[in-house]
């Protein structure tokens, strides 16, 4: 239903030069969801609300909240003509038209949704083990304090580098760019890992450096990249199939990293279990997915997708 959702909201948004700044903005409310909802959890449960009831009442406020916001995004203006020229029109695609880009891109389109399905299933294992994970790496059960200072890092990165790219109006100077970000953060969140396990950082400095790496990688993909493709591509369409694509993918990732858990060698749910195993995944999840990332630079730095010299004025 998120995918959804979330597909269904970028259509009013992709095809502007301002894109990458409206989705900023829904990027870093995404890094605050998961430890935010558990912060807010726990602070209800603390303020004596029944367990049965505190779903409902952080439902409840979502709801209104997402229902004003709703209307907002209905009254957004089209694109406008100079938001075509920098970024192709943005139409309904029938199927036939989806395949036949997916042909016309193959690799890339390949490439990019496995660093994507790659990322969201590391997202979702830390999601969904962010407590045990937590504890082993502070040595103690976290606070509500630190379920939001955990992300921080992370959200103001993503909204800084994606109004960043808001300022590259070449669209594939600007992929460029956001592959780069990729394989950096990739880089920088092995590395700080590997200091972390090295007894070089100290948990929670370990936790907010990830965040702040892995954000940056992350916030750069799915709708911000897939549709800087479309303008670099200069498809007239929309972007939202590679976004329903890339999660259903993600959510691949998500159940074959919990299968693994549940079945393979480091099985178990003891803290230091789940993070060592966390870790592991990291390694090799980070590795695959940087060759990935800088395969698709070399692949849509070829002359074929070279942008149109408007794109360069706008």
């Amino acid at each position: 239903m998120s995918s959804f959702l979330y597909g269904g909201i970028v259509t009013y948004l992709e095809g502007r030069r301002s894109t990458e700044i409206l989705l900023a903005s829904i990027s870093a409310s995404l890094v605050f969801a998961g430890t935010l909802s558990r912060a807010s959890a726990a602070e209800l449960l603390r303020w004596g609300v029944p367990a049965r009831f505190m779903p409902l009442m952080l439902g409840t406020g979502a709801f209104l909240l997402a229902s004003f916001l709703l209307v907002l995004t209905a009254r957004a203006p089209p694109p406008s003509r100079a938001d075509v020229a920098a970024r192709s029109a943005r139409t309904p695609m029938s199927p036939r038209k989806q395949w036949q880009f997916v042909r016309n891109n193959l690799f890339g389109v390949i490439a990019t949704i496995g660093i994507w399905a790659c990322m969201a299933g590391l997202r979702s294992f830390r999601d969904f083990y962010t407590q045990q994970i937590f504890s082993a790496a502070l040595s103690g059960t976290p606070t509500s304090k630190v379920y939001i200072l955990a992300d921080v890092p992370g959200a103001v990165l993503s909204f800084v580098f994606l109004v960043m790219m808001s300022w590259v109006n070449n669209s594939q100077r600007a992929l460029f760019l956001m592959l780069l970000t990729n394989v950096v953060g990739l880089l920088l969140m092995a590395a700080c890992t590997y200091f972390f396990r090295s007894g070089h950082l100290e948990g929670m400095d370990w936790i907010l450096l990830y965040s702040a790496a892995f954000y940056a990688a992350y916030s750069v993909l799915n709708a911000p990249l897939n549709e800087r493709i479309f303008a670099v591509t200069r498809a007239e369409g929309t972007c939202s199939f590679l976004i329903y694509a890339s999660d259903f993918f993600g959510y691949v990732v998500t159940i074959g990293l919990l299968m693994y858990q549940s079945f393979g060698p480091l099985y178990g749910t003891a803290n230091n279990v789940v993070l060592a195993l966390f870790i592991k995944m990291l390694y090799i999840l980070s590795g695959l997915m940087a060759f990935l990332a800088i395969c698709s630079i070399f692949y849509f730095s070829r002359d074929v997708y070279k942008s149109r010299p408007l794109q360069d004025s706008v």
